[in-house]
């Protein structure tokens, strides 16, 4: 799987808040801070006001709050 696939898997993921899943991408060395161009997966989800989704990756995440902001 390629780095934009990661992407937009745990952007995918933190929106239905699948923590199974996403555990399963960090467990095979993927940072849930992956940048896609100049986003990461949090910045994106604050960009598009899923808060939802942002909150779950910063809470069982520890997502780069920083990221979070710049959304």
């Amino acid at each position: 799987m390629s780095e934009v696939n990661y992407f937009e898997t745990i952007c995918r993921l933190a929106k239905t808040k699948n923590t199974e899943e996403l555990l399963r991408i960090i467990d095979v060395n993927v940072c849930i801070d992956l940048y896609q161009g100049q986003y990461t997966p949090v910045m994106l989800l604050a960009k598009e006001g899923n808060y939802g989704a942002v909150s779950f990756l910063l809470e069982r995440f520890r997502a780069n709050k920083n990221d979070a902001l710049q959304g």
